[in-house]
């Protein structure tokens, strides 16, 4: 049982560590000359752009862990 318990605590652990080094390339990628551009698809695209590159990171992060969600309902 702790076994297990422990196992699928690290599942989780991995898919979040995966979801925080996927973030970066998409941040990266996106980076313009006005800043950093986050495009999102929910009903419709959307696209915002940051200035910092914090905030567009966590954007992106939040949007992959969300598409993790929607993958497992």
């Amino acid at each position: 049982m702790k076994n297990t318990i422990i196992s699928i605590l690290m599942i989780i652990a991995l898919v979040l560590v995966f979801c925080l080094l996927v973030a970066i390339k998409q941040t990266f990628r996106h980076k313009t000359q006005d800043g950093y551009l986050v495009k999102f698809e929910y009903g419709k695209w959307q696209l915002k752009v940051y200035s910092s590159f914090g905030q567009a990171y966590w954007r992106y992060v939040v949007f992959n862990i969300l598409d993790v969600f929607t993958f497992f309902e």
